[in-house]
């Protein structure tokens, strides 16, 4: 008897794989803009541009923006 076996199409393992590191993104998100920031900072003192800009763009990106709009409850 023959095993019928079923391989998942390479698509949907990076689409899974993506997924899990977005994830683990939103999870950390203080640490990571805490990190961006200091290296942005860093970058500063040391006259690094690609640091400086590549730390204040992870910095900027962990900021959730509320979806609140304004109004009483």
């Amino acid at each position: 008897m023959k095993a019928i076996s079923a391989k998942v199409p390479a698509s949907l393992r990076i689409a899974k794989i993506a997924h899990e590191m977005a994830m683990c993104l939103s999870h950390h998100r203080i640490e990571l803009g805490i990190t961006g920031a200091a290296a942005a900072y860093i970058g500063c003192i040391i006259s690094a541009d690609l640091m400086m800009y590549a730390g204040a763009v992870l910095a900027l990106l962990s900021v959730k923006p509320i979806e609140k709009k304004g109004g009483r409850k």
